[in-house]
């Protein structure tokens, strides 16, 4: 982990331009999750590397490198496949290819190493249980996870165990909420990044992907 976060804090030096005791500054102000990454082992440094140096491949049109990194991150964890859009929207087509190759040999691989059985499970009980908070073993009424559907569960969902007394027991405020709270983030999404198109590559790139950013941690 010391090692991964000594080269984001060198690679963040070279895309902003800035000196490594202000990247550092930025990196660490990341607080708990920063934290959390080394008292729980969590893998999210190694993920973070891949983003850094994939903007840098992409910053200095390394594309091969780039391409296999973004696959490798999106093989492990769903928000670096995001980065396809901004891609895409640029026609940096060879990032592209390269990336959905070396995310579907990963993928592959690992379907043929678990076998199918598991991955069917994953897929059909787990994938939207998960995008969703529902995580087998913890609570998804918990402030913990500092989500919107944590938030409008222990408002309006009642649970007899870990959400007894809530604001109002009516669970289709839940579902009004989240369709409501994501219609907003994806309209104003969308309607940044049309005014984000009209700015050159250089300018857009980088406002882009911060954008993705944002939206992949809601």
């Amino acid at each position: 982990n010391l090692i991964v976060l000594a080269g984001i804090i060198y690679v963040l030096s070279k895309i902003t331009s800035r000196d490594v005791v202000w990247c550092a500054t930025l990196v660490f102000a990341s607080g708990h999750a920063l934290i959390n990454n080394f008292r729980f082992g969590q893998f999210y440094l190694v993920l973070l590397l891949c983003c850094v140096v994939i903007y840098r491949g992409i910053q200095t049109n390394r594309h091969f490198a780039a391409g296999v990194l973004l696959g490798f991150g999106a093989a492990i964890k769903y928000f670096p496949a995001l980065y396809f859009i901004p891609l895409a929207a640029k026609k940096q087509w060879q990032t592209i290819v390269w990336g959905v190759c070396t995310a579907a040999v990963l993928m592959g691989a690992g379907w043929m190493v678990v076998g199918s059985a598991a991955n069917l499970h994953w897929i059909s009980n787990l994938l939207i249980h998960h995008a969703q908070g529902d995580v087998a073993g913890q609570s998804s009424n918990s402030a913990l996870f500092e989500s919107w559907n944590s938030l409008l569960k222990r408002l309006f969902v009642k649970d007899i165990l870990t959400n007894p007394t809530p604001m109002a027991d009516w669970p289709a405020a839940y579902t009004i909420g989240i369709v409501a709270i994501y219609g907003t983030i994806c309209g104003a999404t969308l309607f940044t990044w049309r005014r984000l198109r009209t700015l050159d590559r250089e300018q857009a790139l980088p406002l882009l992907w911060a954008l993705l950013d944002r939206k992949s941690t809601r």
